[in-house]
C-alpha cells in the first residue's frame, strides 16, 4: 500500500509539472514539449520502482498513470470553473496521456528489465 501511495504521488507530481505550470492550450513549458515532459517523467518513474523497489511493471505504470490523470482532471475541472467553453476535447486529451503514460512507461521498465538480467560467465 506504500509504494501504491508512492507511485500515485510521483504520477501527481509529474502530472504538475506539466499541466499545471502552463497556461491553458500551451503546449510547452520552457520549450520543452509537454509530451516529452510527461513521457521522460513516467519512464524514470516507472524505470524507478521496478529497479530499485522491486515493484512489478505493470502495476508501477498503473498506479504513475492514476497519479498524472488525477493531476490532469483536476486541471481540467480549473479551467472548466473558469471558462466552460474550454476543453470539449476532453476524452481525447485523456486518451492522449494514457497512451503517452504507458509508452514512457513501457520504456522505462524495459530499462529496468534488461538492467536486471541475470549476467552469464560465457564471454
Amino acid at each position: 500500500m506504500k509504494n501504491a501511495l508512492r507511485e500515485l504521488l510521483a504520477g501527481f507530481i509529474i502530472g504538475v509539472i506539466a499541466f499545471w505550470f502552463v497556461e491553458y492550450n500551451v503546449r510547452e513549458l520552457y520549450g520543452i514539449p509537454l509530451k516529452y515532459i510527461i513521457m521522460v517523467g513516467s519512464a524514470i518513474a516507472v524505470f524507478g520502482f521496478a529497479y530499485y523497489l522491486n515493484k512489478e511493471i505493470l502495476k508501477a505504470i498503473f498506479f504513475v498513470l492514476h497519479g498524472i490523470l488525477v493531476a490532469q482532471l483536476a486541471r481540467v475541472f480549473y479551467d472548466i470553473s473558469i471558462d466552460s467553453t474550454t476543453h470539449n476535447l476532453i476524452p481525447f486529451e485523456l486518451f492522449d496521456t494514457i497512451l503517452r503514460t504507458a509508452i514512457g512507461g513501457l520504456i522505462g521498465g524495459g530499462v529496468s528489465l534488461f538492467l536486471k538480467r541475470p549476467r552469464t560467465s560465457e564471454d
